[in-house]
């Protein structure tokens, strides 16, 4: 005969239909789209990133706190491949209103 006297109680507990599937929902990466927590977060931009996401567009580079934005299209550089677009582009930089010609990046803005 079995002896159900030490058997755990059965509730019945859900989660509340905000909690993402593997945690909680949080604030998404702007390069990859997944949760980004405390301890893996950066910013740039004004956007966040996991550490390991914020890459020159070019060379596939990890940054940490040696970037620069073309502010037109919002691409992050490492800072030789955004002096070669900006060589590319006259050698140039505007801080003023946007131009949209050429593919060097006019309006330049680099990290304080």
């Amino acid at each position: 005969m079995a002896d159900d006297t030490f058997a755990p109680p059965k509730t019945n507990l859900r989660r509340a239909a905000s909690f993402g599937r593997y945690g909680g929902g949080g604030e998404k990466c702007a390069r990859c789209g997944k949760t980004v927590y405390a301890a893996e977060k950066t910013t740039a931009q004004g956007k966040i990133y996991h550490k390991d996401c914020l890459r020159c567009i070019e060379c596939n580079k990890k940054l940490d706190n040696n970037w620069c934005v073309d502010s037109n299209t919002g691409h992050i550089y490492c800072k030789p491949h955004f002096l070669q677009a900006l060589r590319a582009g006259g050698g140039k930089y505007n801080l003023a209103a946007p131009t949209g010609s050429g593919s060097a990046p006019p309006n330049a803005t680099a990290p304080p």
